[in-house]
């Protein structure tokens, strides 16, 4: 199997994406923080690639998605993520929070499930929601 995993680069990402890894997937780590996603890969092994996503921008998917699809031949799963404090938000915080949680997952879903079925195989759509 074939997962991409947005926030890849630490949290509840990087543990999502060490879990497929472990299970046997070849896991895509996308992370709007590039570098991180690149560390997380490269301690994950010839399992594992990094890709830059930002969940907010519709290009930004397409753009994941067929790196993930020319990487691994295909995709299976997809998975979102996002970890963070209310009392910490301020409004621009807030913004990113909708455009990550709303928008983002908009985006993934439409676009994941667009590219898993162009597999025309089962799939798997897994959408993570987590608190601090």
């Amino acid at each position: 199997k074939v997962a991409l995993i947005t926030g890849g680069a630490s949290g509840v990402g990087r543990a999502t994406c060490r879990r497929f890894v472990e299970e046997g997937a070849f896991v895509v780590v996308a992370d709007i923080n590039l570098d991180g996603a690149k560390i997380v890969a490269r301690d994950l092994g010839s399992q594992a690639t990094a890709v830059h996503l930002d969940v907010a921008s519709h290009q930004a998917w397409r753009y994941a998605l067929d790196r993930a699809v020319d990487i691994g031949g295909k995709l299976d799963i997809a998975g979102v993520g996002k970890v963070g404090t209310m009392e910490d938000l301020d409004l621009d915080d807030w913004h990113l929070m909708i455009a990550v949680n709303l928008t983002g997952v908009m985006l993934g879903c439409k676009l994941g499930l667009e590219t898993v079925l162009s597999n025309q195989r089962g799939i798997s759509v897994v959408v993570l929601l987590t608190s601090a």
